[in-house]
């Protein structure tokens, strides 16, 4: 995926939005874009966790969806 930004400026960016936007679509365009940048938007994991926990279903769902795009099998252990 090319975006025209190094993944960890435009991750950096894509926290942002996820966490400043109130607008569901917003947040799970966000989290889409995190899944699409996959081990690359590492950076992202503490607020993937929190937006599992939103109370969008959505943006649960696609947090859930952006967290498997992103993790390794070794970083299993560190979620749980």
């Amino acid at each position: 995926l090319e975006l025209g930004l190094p993944p960890a400026e435009l991750t950096e960016k894509i926290i942002e939005i996820l966490t400043t936007k109130r607008s569901v679509y917003h947040r799970v365009g966000a989290l889409m874009v995190l899944f699409h940048l996959g081990k690359s938007a590492k950076a992202a994991m503490p607020h993937l966790l929190e937006a599992i926990e939103d109370p969008s279903a959505e943006v649960r769902e696609y947090a859930n969806l952006a967290l498997m795009g992103i993790r390794t099998p070794s970083m299993r252990l560190q979620i749980i």
